[in-house]
C-alpha cells in the first residue's frame, strides 16, 4: 500500500498585518536609510521552510530595502548576530502589539 503524501499546512495570509508591517521603520538600530515604509520580510522557523514553501504573514518583519537585501546576501543566521537579533523574541512581540491594536489573535 502507498503512503500518501502529507498536505500542506495552510499558511496565514493577512493582507492587514502586512500593511501594519510596512508602517514600521526598519527595525535595525540607527538605520541609515530613513523610509517611512518598509519592506517585510518573511522569517522562516528555524529549520523549516524552503524555497517552494511561503511563510506565514505573521512571521513578517520589518526592513529596510538595504537590510532586506542584506539578509539574503548574508544569510539568517549572520544577519541576526550582525544585528544582535532574536526572531522569535520579535515576532512574538509584533505579533502581541497586533492583537492588541485589533483584538486579534493569530
Amino acid at each position: 500500500m502507498a503512503l500518501s503524501a502529507c498536505p500542506k499546512e495552510k499558511r496565514i495570509e493577512d493582507p492587514a498585518y502586512i500593511a501594519w508591517i510596512k508602517t514600521i521603520s526598519c527595525l535595525i538600530g540607527k538605520c541609515p536609510v530613513h523610509s517611512t515604509q518598509s519592506d517585510p520580510h518573511h522569517v522562516n522557523k528555524k529549520g523549516h521552510g524552503s524555497m517552494a514553501s511561503r511563510t506565514d504573514d505573521t512571521r513578517a518583519i520589518p526592513l529596510c530595502n538595504h537590510h532586506h537585501r542584506e539578509f539574503h546576501q548574508i544569510g539568517r543566521d549572520s544577519f541576526a548576530k550582525k544585528h544582535s537579533i532574536d526572531y522569535e523574541i520579535l515576532i512574538e512581540a509584533l505579533n502581541k502589539c497586533w492583537e492588541n491594536i485589533n483584538g486579534a489573535k493569530h
